[in-house]
């Protein structure tokens, strides 16, 4: 038998040091191992040491067997396996080509285990067979496609990661063309395996080398899909995202399970900047669920604003996995360009989730059969008998024995579970019969937020403010003129100034309602050489201050908007009846409708409230908002309905749902008038002897923010 150290050598990242009577024998990631013994300067004979010695340095895997090459080699040094296993599926030219490097390299191919190395253009029945085995039986796939130079390649663990069918999904529905999105990916990708590209034979020794990574270090895989050209050798690195509803790792995976109560008092918000590192994983054309931001700031050409706009354009089409597409648009205006920049991306986010719905989920069944663990629709509001009557064949009036979807929620004050009308949480949602259309559904409540707490705080301060503003205005409400400029140097007074400096003059009106929770709207005009524009911002909180700033920020938001609007040569038809929240944002941009605004300048002015002293943290916020609208007599719901993508991004999206408090609906013919409270919170205001009737009610459009 040949003596140990003649079947031994060191590995190539090993180092030898020497210190007196001592030899140190390390790898740049361990300790080193100490031995006595004096030796020579450099790499000692291994013959000149002990046997324990020797033992001791196989243990650590520092010495290596002579015969098995690969194990010296830094790229494999963090475990092994001397049973290499691999099946490589397809017989094109570049697989057959990995398969022989592999067997080169001593790997035993199409052994049914170990890496499953799988082109992501295989079949769409083969890619969901091999999704299914890599979630149920533990198994990493290498997934793959060159076109020409260019190799994508990730190496997934489902259902930890995303599997191939997710990440082939993602790609398909991320398409700006969807007439295309269902041709074979190899032609979206502009793939190829011709040997007769002068990159497939590296690209097969590149994907060998990752397939043994998977097999022999999986921890030092690279993350995400990497897009690698041979030829510039430059590396993009796409996300790696769970697409909701997969059929191959749906029931393995999914958001985590959130008691919306107990986490809302317990997490808090991250920062901007942490919120930012997270969400950047939501952003690429490839595989992302947003194609991309767009910021302008300041100082870039064409701005019309003192602070950064960003907005997102294009996305993921979720009806590869959802009955509706969302909205993949959203945008915010902020004067630090990292918080516009995740506001933007919360916004899309939040509008992206609340169209993403598995209909076998819903709960079937009539308001009498769920009892009172349900939601009378009819609390929501509903529409009133006259506006059912001109929605005829389009709208239908809610019965107590109408079967309709309903998903689960949860009161924020006591934690108990309540049925909600699935028509009240998502939107879009496409009801399964048509007299099933109860309302146009609309996004009031709906909030993203780093945390639950955050979330939660948006949905119902949105709830509260539109509550607030539809009560205002449907009423004609003369409500107190608050005193801006009496504000002491602030943010608010810093937005309102930045926006007086460009000409727009400002009106500023407290509608707090008999809730208590301070809502504000700022109604801001200029004239320009085109038209007088005449835009709002509207903004509820926890505190008056808050509530003046927020609506101030919101107003500086619309305007960035029209100035974006008007620079790219946007008309406004002042014929036509609004139809989406652009044309009721911009509705009194026209000189004939201004006096319609004429009532909102009226009232009593009153000082403006001052910055607190300590704003109050989300959990502390939702606390507070949940006993107000509990001391008026109103319960709140909550529905998670964060899909996994979503929260693979460190997102929270819920829907707040506060049955009784009125909506805004952006339809002139349909503004949901069949609950009492736009008739009757005025008059347990003071600000009305009796209710007005329903064709009394203010009939314009309510200028939206």
């Amino acid at each position: 038998m040949a003596p140990l150290w003649s079947a031994l050598v060191p590995r190539r990242d090993v180092r030898f040091r020497h210190s007196g009577e001592h030899l140190y024998v390390c790898r740049g990631d361990g300790a080193p191992l100490r031995l006595r013994g004096e030796h020579a300067e450099g790499e000692p004979r291994l013959c000149e040491l002990p046997g324990t010695a020797l033992s001791d340095l196989a243990e650590r895997d520092l010495l290596v067997p002579n015969d098995e090459p690969m194990r010296r080699h830094p790229s494999f040094a963090h475990s092994w396996s001397t049973d290499l296993r691999a099946e490589v599926v397809g017989g094109d030219q570049l697989s057959s080509a990995v398969t022989g490097a592999l067997v080169d390299f001593g790997v035993e191919v199409d052994a049914g285990s170990g890496v499953v190395v799988l082109p992501l253009t295989a079949p769409d029945e083969t890619v969901r067979e091999r999704s299914e085995r890599a979630v149920r039986e533990g198994v990493p796939v290498l997934v793959f496609a060159v076109a020409g130079a260019r190799v994508y390649f990730a190496v997934l663990r489902p259902p930890d990661t995303a599997c191939p069918l997710c990440l082939a999904s993602r790609i398909r529905s991320n398409r700006s063309d969807q007439e295309l999105g269902r041709l074979p990916l190899e032609m979206l990708l502009g793939t190829a395996s011709d040997a007769g590209w002068p990159s497939t034979a590296a690209a097969a020794g590149l994907l060998a080398h990752q397939a043994l990574r998977a097999i022999t270090a999986p921890g030092s895989c690279p993350e995400g899909l990497v897009d690698l050209d041979l030829d510039t050798c430059r590396r993009t690195t796409h996300p790696l995202l769970h697409t909701p509803c997969c059929p191959a790792c749906r029931d393995h995976v999914g958001p985590p399970a959130t008691a919306l109560v107990e986490s809302a008092a317990t997490a808090e918000s991250a920062s901007s900047a942490g919120n930012a590192e997270r969400l950047r994983r939501a952003v690429d054309p490839l595989t992302g669920i947003i194609a991309g931001i767009r910021v302008t700031g300041p100082d870039d050409p064409g701005s019309a604003v003192d602070s950064t706009m960003a907005w997102g354009r294009g996305g993921t089409d979720t009806t590869w996995f959802s009955p509706v597409r969302s909205s993949t648009v959203g945008g915010a205006t902020k004067h630090d360009p990292v918080e516009a920049e995740v506001c933007a991306i919360g916004e899309t986010l939040e509008r992206y989730a609340a169209g993403i719905y598995d209909p076998d989920e819903f709960v079937r069944g009539s308001l009498a059969e769920l009892g009172t663990t349900a939601v009378d629709p009819r609390d929501l509001p509903l529409g009133s008998e006259r506006e059912y009557e001109r929605a005829t064949g389009t709208l239908f009036p809610y019965e107590p024995d109408l079967v309709i979807d309903w998903t689960a929620g949860v009161d924020l004050e006591t934690g108990e579970q309540h049925y909600v009308p699935a028509c009240a949480v998502y939107v879009p949602y496409l009801p399964p019969r048509k007299r099933e259309r109860l309302f146009h559904p609309v996004s009031t409540g709906l909030a993203a937020g780093s945390a639950p707490a955050q979330a939660l705080r948006g949905g119902l301060q949105e709830t509260a403010e539109r509550d607030a503003m539809a009560v205002f205005w449907y009423n004609r409400l003369i409500r107190p003129t608050l005193d801006w400029r009496s504000l002491p140097s602030c943010r608010a007074r810093d937005v309102l100034e930045g926006m007086t400096r460009r000409g727009i003059s400002l009106t500023v009106k407290d509608l707090t309602t008999d809730t208590g929770i301070p809502a504000v709207v700022v109604l801001g005009r200029v004239d320009t050489p085109e038209r007088p524009v005449a835009l709002c911002g509207f903004r509820a909180d926890v505190g008056p201050y808050a509530a003046l700033l927020g609506a101030a920020e919101e107003l500086e938001h619309v305007f960035s908007m029209y100035w974006r609007f008007a620079a790219s040569g946007g008309e406004l038809d002042p014929t036509r009846e609004p139809s989406d929240i652009w044309d009721f944002t911009t509705y009194y941009c026209h000189r004939s409708r201004i006096p319609i605004l004429d009532f909102m300048h009226e009232g009593p002015l009153h000082p403006a409230p001052s910055p607190p002293s300590e704003p109050l943290s989300d959990a502390e916020a939702v606390h507070r908002l949940v006993g107000l609208l509990s001391g008026s007599g109103h319960r709140c719901l909550a529905t998670d309905i964060t899909p996994v993508d979503v929260a693979e991004c460190g997102v929270t999206v819920v829907r707040t749902v506060v049955p009784g408090l009125q909506p805004i609906s952006f339809s002139p013919a349909f503004r949901r008038l069949g609950g009492s409270r736009v008739y009757q919170a005025p008059v347990r205001m003071g600000l009305r002897a009796t209710p007005q009737a329903e064709d009394e009610l203010n009939p314009y459009p309510v200028p939206m923010g």
